[in-house]
């Protein structure tokens, strides 16, 4: 038996919309209801997604890690950003694909932060590269 969790999710969400699982006796359980349905009908679109966009942005923020080794003077965070730009995700889990982008995006926090107190075209061209990358990030998951 196979279970497609998108496809279970959007037939509750259409049926707490159309108020075929509660009987709702008041406007305001319908409108419960139907805010619910539309939580469950978002988190149904994320779930179809996520995976996708998580490996995309932990691949996307190991390569910036890379390259940003050669406008870093700092050892320390040379050698954190090594170990990430060369790290991989170790499966496809939401779970483990959430827990690797959470650590990224801490340490692109702390690559920011350096790169901000930065002078020089160096410093400078990999806080575009920074910013742009959070620009696409946000794009990436307003596309659910």
């Amino acid at each position: 038996m196979s279970v497609d969790s998108v496809r279970i999710l959007r037939s509750l969400a259409t049926s707490l919309i159309s108020g075929e699982v509660v009987e709702a006796r008041t406007p305001y359980e319908q409108s419960s209801a139907a805010g619910l349905g539309m939580l469950v009908m978002q988190l149904s679109s994320q779930l179809e997604v996520a995976t996708e966009w998580l490996v995309e942005e932990n691949t996307t923020l190991r390569a910036l890690f890379r390259d940003a080794t050669e406008a870093v003077a700092d050892p320390d965070l040379v050698q954190q950003l090594r170990a990430a730009g060369h790290g991989y995700d170790e499966g496809l889990r939401f779970s483990v694909l959430r827990a690797a982008n959470d650590a990224l995006r801490e340490l692109l926090v702390e690559l920011h932060a350096y790169v901000e107190a930065q002078e020089g075209a160096a410093a400078s061209a990999l806080e575009e590269k920074i910013w742009a990358e959070l620009r696409r990030s946000v794009e990436r998951r307003s596309r659910v």
